[in-house]
């Protein structure tokens, strides 16, 4: 991790990554880690959810 806070290195492609779309090296790199995260393949650690019920809203 460089000085500033970031990855010298985009996440995505190995790149230098840039200030301007920082921790990325561009707007391609980081559209896509977005997608990655809507599709659900990046996932946090923890218990599972409860399941809903069709009479319960969503949390």
């Amino acid at each position: 991790m460089s000085r500033s806070g970031w990855p010298e290195r985009c996440p995505v492609c190995r790149r230098p990554a840039t200030a301007e779309h920082a921790p990325f090296c561009s707007r391609i790199c980081r559209d896509r880690d977005l997608l990655a995260w809507l599709e659900g393949r990046y996932r946090l650690p923890g218990p599972p959810a409860p399941p809903s019920t069709p009479d319960e809203p969503d949390r």
